[in-house]
């Protein structure tokens, strides 16, 4: 489907709007700085604010790499930015849209959005030309670009974020992200041997185009509909008991006793506490799980009450 036509299905009308574009994968303080601006800007010159949402990562199909795993699902990303500017456009980046030039793409936003202005931040580029969008012809449409002050030496960008989330620092991915990172999956029934030994676990099937974390120990907030837990979280290949194949994730949720098969989930990892061991027996697992709970019960309450 073109562009045109996407941008048709989706029926949102403007007199005159304000536009930024990309991936927004994470939604990061980055992406949060600049909803806000382009909200700030909207207001200031009375144009109506539309963010345009790539559904999959451009360079990924341009460079047909389907390997591409994400921060955050497209229904997140959409309710994320929802909470700064109600009129989201996705649009599934195919094989027409990727052959269209800059000024082709403007044209399409002018034709249907009447769009008078595209904010992006310093170095974003838009259409097969890669044009910056802050060089782009004043005569075509006016550009503004915003700039992100860091307080620190962290760049907000998700590609930063990820190598975090892939080396286990989520106390450095909760601060770029500007919430604790999650991911969402289905309980499916598992080996049951964490119930032999008191400690039943739900164990995750997670969406499968989602970033996990770096195998280890993770104090988490395990949320079931409407309702949230404080939970310890085990990401890793179950070592103790025999090594299995692939990742499992599993999490023991505290003070929580009722069936949840079939449910789906959804993890907040707040810290990684220590990484995955292999004990010598299933005495010495018990011993420092009761150990990992009772950390998390001491160093994490108040994390559930304010999430």
């Amino acid at each position: 489907m073109s562009l045109e036509e996407q941008i048709k299905n989706q029926r949102i009308q403007s007199k005159n709007s304000i536009v930024t574009i990309g991936t927004f994968d994470g939604v990061h303080i980055g992406h949060q700085s600049l909803l806000k601006f382009l909200k700030v800007t909207s207001e200031k010159f009375k144009y109506d604010p539309i963010v345009i949402v790539f559904k999959e990562q451009p360079r990924s199909i341009i460079r047909n790499d389907k390997s591409k795993l994400y921060l955050s699902s497209l229904k997140d990303r959409v309710n994320l930015i929802s909470k700064f500017i109600s009129n989201v456009v996705t649009i599934d980046f195919n094989e027409s849209i990727k052959n269209l030039k800059s000024e082709e793409f403007i044209h399409l936003l002018k034709k249907h959005y009447n769009t008078m202005c595209i904010v992006s931040g310093e170095n974003a580029r838009i259409g097969n030309d890669k044009k910056l969008i802050k060089n782009i012809n004043p005569k075509i449409i006016k550009s503004i670009t915003t700039k992100i002050e860091y307080n620190s030496n962290d760049i907000f960008s998700s590609s930063n974020i990820q190598k975090y989330i892939e080396n286990g620092n989520m106390i450095k991915t909760s601060k770029l992200l500007g919430r604790y990172y999650s991911i969402n999956g289905k309980v499916i029934e598992g080996k049951k041997r964490g119930h032999l030994i008191g400690f039943p676990t739900a164990n995750m099937l997670p969406n499968n185009k989602l970033l996990i974390p770096k195998i280890g120990i993770y104090a988490s907030i395990t949320q079931i509909k409407d309702e949230k837990f404080l939970s310890a979280t085990s990401i890793g290949f179950n070592p103790t008991f025999e090594n299995d194949e692939k990742i499992n994730i599993e999490t023991f949720l505290i003070d929580f006793n009722k069936n949840i098969y079939g449910e789906k989930i959804k993890l907040y990892f707040l810290e990684k506490i220590r990484n995955e061991i292999k004990f010598n027996d299933q005495k010495e697992l018990i011993k420092q799980m009761n150990l990992d709970i009772s950390y998390i019960k001491k160093n994490f309450l108040q994390d559930k009450k304010i999430l």
